[in-house]
């Protein structure tokens, strides 16, 4: 989104606004198409053009099949919001992400990784750090349930808050075509895994009152030892790492053993999957690695894993299918803000405090359940291995300087990675950034374009030794506006993206035959080929990602501070189109050149 950070209507209700935000709009068809075909612009010759055009002529005439497609949305959408929901709710959780089969991490979730300064790690142990964000997510939780935490808002307009709902509830369950969400009245339980051991550990005492955070960090304490005592176990949680119909498979068969399924059914109701994970990450890389692709210790089918390393730093997964990152980035600023400026320190206990002791989850497997399991480990560690992560921490200016020489951070960052991708590839390619549409009733996202004809003249023009610099820099500006529009657009619900995608999806399900050419068409493909996906975490205290798109691509996501500008980025190591290292040196010297030319422009008073 534009916001660099998450703004708040102060002293509201968190769902105050929530039944009287507005329904999805429909976004007008011909606005939508002329979006799509400006889009293709910088990524067609003439004569490809030409007959995209026909294609998108013959799809609107009087009669066509597109016109019919649009009315019958507008029917289907006023269905919709008579039941409380818009036009493409249904639709983008079952084909944005219930139908992947995939496996959910790398691809799917997306992770964030807590910056040291916030966190003391060197100043806890492992389970004093887990003890005191387990039970700030605990408090989260009261305070959302008393409404306490304020509606955000986009300039003066409120924004959806339903997202919110899922944090500690939600399980996204493996099915053999389509994976479903279920939502769950949580019992006050948290499922740590350690050692490829499953515990579950409640935050009740027998009495009924909650544990103390020394309480419960004695308790991690017992899992510990207990986890070290034991033979070795199966590590039953990578299984999540697998495709999502071979689990569904694998999952049906142990859920015949009563046993196994009373352990599914213990894992679902926790609030959140603690990892006390034995990797000590020394550097971002590792802890982006780590974080986004690890394969023991995880249950990637719960919204929410705390990982705690054993050096004490601090990540997140998340499950991306019912919300965005927003909502969880959201919930882990609020208690990394609590625990720094409340200086929240977890006294050891010096007695125990004779609670009933931790539950291990006991599991039986048969041999080809075995099989299968030794099978999705290593398999999962061979594709982690091909997966390349890295961060850019650039130093030399930040919001700050953006503000001071008027450029908007965000449009200013997507355009240097569109110089940066253009310097090192000799071309550029479409760019898909994510804009919220949360002004809206349970509204998600909708792509924005970032690659548009403008961007290609002002990244061709920053190679042009001919230019000069306030030419360059006239390019620059006119190239951050379009995008600034596109924004704005899209923020007001007038993508194009999704409902392109949902003419198609009511194409498939209610019209049939043959799909209209403006979808077959080489370049509807081609400018949906994000080879660079971006996005921001509104969150000042932790940096995050996503895996690359498309395997010649590149996943870039960036937060901002006063003083620096942060990128982490993802590529397929073994593929030939993409090279990280050289990326990263591309944007580097990108950060750089812009900084000169901007500098120089308004010296120069332009």
């Amino acid at each position: 989104g534009s916001d660099t950070m998450t703004k708040y209507i102060e002293g509201s209700k968190t769902f105050e606004f929530q039944e009287n935000l507005p329904n999805l709009p429909v976004p007008h068809l011909r606005k939508a198409l002329n979006k799509y075909m400006r889009s293709l612009r910088p990524i067609s010759t003439q004569t490809e053009l030409r007959s995209t055009l026909e294609n998108v002529a013959s799809f609107i005439q009087d009669a066509g099949v597109g016109i019919q497609l649009y009315n019958r949305l507008r029917e289907y959408a006023k269905e919709r919001y008579a039941a409380g929901s818009h036009w493409f709710e249904d639709w983008w959780l079952e084909f944005g992400y219930l139908r992947w089969r995939g496996p959910l991490p790398i691809d799917l979730s997306c992770h964030l990784c807590v910056l040291p300064e916030w966190v003391t790690p060197e100043a806890v142990t492992p389970t004093q750090q887990a003890a005191r964000f387990a039970i700030q997510f605990v408090l989260w939780k009261d305070a959302l349930e008393r409404q306490e935490h304020p509606a955000e808002r986009a300039g003066k307009k409120p924004l959806d808050m339903h997202q919110l709902k899922f944090n500690l509830t939600t399980v996204r369950h493996p099915g053999k075509e389509v994976d479903y969400i279920k939502v769950y009245d949580p019992d006050m339980t948290i499922t740590v895994l350690i050692k490829n051991q499953i515990f579950i550990v409640s935050l009740l005492a027998p009495d009924g009152r909650r544990l103390t955070m020394s309480e419960l960090e004695y308790q991690l304490r017992k899992v510990q030892s207990a986890a070290a005592t034991s033979p070795p176990a199966y590590g039953v949680g990578s299984f999540t790492t697998m495709g999502r119909t071979e689990w569904a498979d694998v999952k049906s068969k142990m859920e015949a053993d009563p046993e196994n399924a009373a352990n599914f059914e213990k894992i679902n109701k926790s609030l959140f999957v603690l990892s006390l994970d034995e990797q000590a990450p020394k550097t971002q890389d590792e802890m982006l690695r780590f974080t986004a692709a690890s394969g023991l210790d995880r249950w990637y089918d719960k919204m929410y894993t705390l990982i705690i390393y054993s050096n004490s730093q601090v990540g997140v997964n998340l499950e991306h299918t019912p919300c965005d990152a927003p909502s969880i980035s959201g919930m882990c600023q609020w208690a990394i803000k609590n625990i720094r400026d409340q200086n929240i320190c977890v006294p050891l206990l010096s007695a125990d405090p004779e609670l009933p002791a931790p539950e291990a989850l006991k599991w039986t497997l048969g041999y080809q359940q075995l099989r299968t399991l030794e099978k999705a480990v290593f398999e999962f560690q061979k594709w982690a291995e091909t997966k390349n992560y890295q961060v850019l921490e650039w130093k030399d200016y930040g919001t700050v300087w953006c503000k001071k020489n008027k450029v908007s951070p965000d449009a200013y960052l997507q355009m240097v990675l569109q110089l940066a991708y253009f310097k090192l590839h000799r071309k550029g390619t479409p760019t898909y950034e994510t804009g919220h549409t949360r002004k809206f009733h349970k509204g998600r996202t909708d792509t924005v374009r970032t690659f548009s004809i403008e961007a290609l003249e002002f990244v061709q023009g920053m190679n042009d030794t001919r230019l000069s610099s306030s030419a360059k820099y006239l390019l620059f500006k006119r190239a951050m506006d379009t995008h600034l529009q596109y924004m704005k657009d899209v923020i007001a619900g007038q993508g194009c993206d999704r409902i392109l995608f949902a003419l198609q999806i009511l194409h498939q399900k209610e019209f049939g035959g043959p799909l209209p050419a403006i979808f077959t068409d080489p370049l509807y493909a081609e400018s949906k080929h994000y080879r660079l996906s971006t996005s921001n975490v509104p969150a000042p205290s932790c940096f995050g990602g996503f895996g690359n798109m498309y395997p010649d691509g590149y996943g870039a996501c960036y937060i901002f501070k006063p003083d620096c500008l942060h990128v982490s980025m993802t590529t397929d190591k073994k593929n030939p189109a993409t090279d990280l290292d050289a990326f990263k040196a591309s944007l580097a010297s990108s950060f750089k050149e812009m900084r000169a030319l901007i500098e120089h422009a308004r010296a120069s008073k332009l």
